[in-house]
């Protein structure tokens, strides 16, 4: 018999290995005004295993994941150096946009944001 109800998780990672959600989902969590550091730690895992399966053996992956920590903890210019070189593991790039509207929502902010494979 088939459960009710689908588990978040794998529905989640499920719908990230859409490059462009997966970028989506990083933004919205970048826009934070209250931001957790432990909530972007988590973003990142789950955008890794989405993009990651794919891209890398279930081996490379968890070295990729387990470096995460390490990137995040970095200092200053040399953190986003590391991130950067992170997520263009997965296919992703960070970038940087003109916020022409100070209040941008995630629908103004979708059409504008690139994802490069």
């Amino acid at each position: 018999m088939q459960p009710l109800t689908r588990n978040y998780q794998d529905y989640l990672i499920e719908s990230l290995k859409d490059p462009s959600e997966a970028a989506l989902y990083l933004w919205a969590i970048l826009q934070e005004k209250d931001p957790e550091p432990e909530l972007l730690l988590s973003a990142l895992q789950d955008v890794a295993m989405a993009l990651g399966q794919e891209k890398m053996s279930p081996e490379q992956l968890q070295e990729h994941l387990s470096r995460l920590k390490t990137v995040l903890d970095q200092p200053g210019s040399q953190g986003i150096y590391s991130l950067s070189s992170w997520l263009q593991s997965l296919g992703l790039t960070l970038s940087i946009i003109v916020n022409s509207e100070p209040n941008s929502t995630l629908e103004s902010v979708a059409e504008t944001v690139e994802v490069k494979l």
